[in-house]
This record gives C-alpha cells, structure tokens and sequence, in this order.
C-alpha cells in the first residue's frame, strides 16, 4: 500500500509541474499574439479606435480570434472623461 502511495504522490507532482508548464506556455503565446496584433494591426491597450461613429479607449484584446482582433473599449463621454462601462468593439472598428 506504501507503494501504490508513493507513486500517486510522485503522479501529483508531475502532473502539478505539467500544470505549470502549460500555464506558463499559455502566458508565452498570449504575449506574442499580442505583440503580433500590435505589429499587424496597430492595436495594444490604451489606443483610441472608432466604432460605430464614436471614440473608444481599448481596453481589452481579444488575441484568439482569427482575423480582424476583437476588441473591448470604453467610450468617451460629452464631458470628455472615459466611460467606466466596457463594451465589444467587434470587427468593424478603425484605428484613430
């Protein structure tokens, strides 16, 4: 019985130091699909964009979608201030 405990705390572990690998390449390719959005389209965070007609501060990307990014912004209010309230800037936005 020692035995079999032995070998699923060794199984724990390995899959724990897996789990941190994967996190950790997930983190990589996130970085680089946004260092690729930037490159290729212009975008990052904090870049004003415009959708439908009004100025959006960008503040989310959305890196695993193919083609045209997608995006999360908050709009510029009448008073000039950025809104509090996020919203998807699908495919149609152009960069200001």
């Amino acid at each position: 019985m020692k035995e079999i405990d032995k070998h699923i705390q060794k199984m724990r572990g390995d899959i724990s130091e897996m789990n941190e690998k994967i996190r950790n390449c997930k983190h990589k390719l996130h970085d680089l699909l946004l260092k690729r959005i930037e490159k290729e389209w212009g975008i990052k965070e904090g870049v004003t964009v415009i959708y439908k007609d009004k100025e959006y501060k960008v503040t989310h990307i959305e890196p695993d979608h193919y083609g045209r990014p997608w995006l999360k912004g908050v709009t510029r209010k009448k008073n000039g201030d950025w809104s509090k309230r996020e919203q998807h800037l699908f495919g149609d936005w152009r960069v200001e």
